[in-house]
């Protein structure tokens, strides 16, 4: 019998997690993952106060979630679901993330010009340190604007539609963060001491042992598909970028490294 009840993936931005969790979505069932795949759900994967909110009974129904919010939320919602994620190596993520992000900007920034921007830049520097050293204490400042935008949202037609199509180009929506306030002196501790919580750790060059180790929790088997998400495109990344980016990672990198020897530990 499986040991778990369900799964619950700590979904860091572009690390593959639309892959496994669209592996995970189809084992389970859409009627019981969390959030629905509605005009919302970006939305949802994001909103720590709906999240929290959700009622105990249904709780208990739900056996998938995929949220871009930090771990600490998994144990807190679903103490009885295997916790999930991902890492990816610090500076491919990045350059992945601020492609994404300069995509979705009506005036497609160079990757260059869009890392100067502190809203941007800030928020993505050393951020899966970030998502991992977070805690409930933090949650106020930085994973509760969702709030705010559902507030704005119901004053403001034009800008719920906005949310709902995606043309919102807010920090909050493309980072999942609301802060971009830096990193404390004790950060890289407690992502180090977070991300030894969770159950099955995976590295995005490695998607398929993830799948394996997941798999052996459970009376499925989860086999790769097609990578989401994945789509290149002509913005180039200049060698001053990956310069600064190699010496602005410097967390990120060492956490890459310890998750990388979590994973050797625990075969």
């Amino acid at each position: 019998m499986p040991q778990y009840s369900g799964v619950f993936l700590i979904h860091i931005m572009k690390t593959g997690g639309n892959s496994v969790g669209r592996l995970l979505q189809d084992e389970f069932g859409s009627d019981v993952i969390y959030p629905p795949h509605d005009s919302e759900h970006l939305w949802n994967k994001m909103d720590l106060q709906r999240c929290l909110n959700i009622g105990s009974s249904r709780r208990r129904e739900i056996a998938f979630y995929s949220m871009h919010l930090p771990s600490w939320v998994a144990a807190h919602i679903a103490p009885a679901h295997l916790a999930t994620t991902m890492l990816r190596e610090p500076l491919s993520r990045t350059v992945s993330h601020l492609r994404h992000i300069s995509r979705s900007l009506p005036d497609t920034p160079a990757l260059d010009e869009l890392y100067e921007r502190q809203e941007y830049g800030r928020r993505l520097r050393n951020y899966q340190t970030r998502m991992f050293s977070s805690l409930p204490r933090h949650a106020h400042s930085e994973h509760l604007i969702a709030r705010d935008q559902r507030q704005r949202a119901g004053e403001d037609p034009v800008f719920a539609q906005e949310l709902l199509t995606g043309l919102d180009t807010s920090p909050w929506s493309r980072t999942a963060l609301s802060s971009n306030d830096p990193l404390d002196s004790d950060a890289l501790r407690r992502a180090k001491r977070q991300l030894e919580k969770v159950d099955e750790i995976g590295v995005t060059d490695d998607l398929d042992g993830l799948l394996v180790r997941i798999s052996r929790h459970f009376t499925f088997e989860l086999h790769r598909a097609a990578r989401l998400n994945s789509a290149t495109d002509s913005l180039s990344v200049p060698r001053s970028l990956k310069r600064r980016l190699e010496s602005d990672l410097l967390l990120d990198l060492e956490l890459y490294e310890y998750a990388k020897l979590l994973i050797r530990d625990r075969k």
